[in-house]
């Protein structure tokens, strides 16, 4: 599974996630799935904290690990 720009998710990962009409969000990728990855987003004010995005959505910021 890859970014937009072909980089391999990994675990961990600070990304930012782009969603159309909206600026980008930081988020950290929390669990892997077969098509689609679980993300934790950064601000707090983000209801759910949690959800599930398309990796393509997403640019990756940093790896930790």
């Amino acid at each position: 599974m890859n970014y937009g720009d072909e980089t391999a998710v990994e675990l961990f990962d600070e990304i930012e996630v782009r969603e159309e009409g909206f600026e980008p969000e930081p988020a950290r990728v929390i669990k892997l799935g077969k098509k689609r990855i679980q993300i934790k987003w950064d601000n707090e004010n983000i209801k759910p904290g949690k959800t599930w995005v398309d990796p393509d959505q997403c640019e990756l910021v940093a790896r930790n690990g």
